[in-house]
């Protein structure tokens, strides 16, 4: 999210992980949306910032604002 870039900003992410950094949750919609195809090339994603909301909605698999 925009909050979450204000606090660990995505460059910093993308040199510490040495990957692309998705800002975007509809970037790319076409034949490849990115998120989707990401998700399944993945082995481990990483959902930093993480809040305590995200934490308790990825436990119990509500997905209305899927990171």
């Amino acid at each position: 999210t925009h909050a979450a870039q204000e606090f660990i900003p995505s460059k910093t992410m993308a040199i510490l992980s040495g990957h692309d950094v998705l800002t975007d949750l509809f970037a790319g919609q076409g034949a490849d949306v990115v998120h989707i195809a990401w998700a399944k090339w993945a082995e481990v994603i990483f959902v930093v910032p993480a809040t305590a909301n995200i934490i308790g909605k990825l436990a119990n698999g509500i997905a209305d604002d899927a990171p």
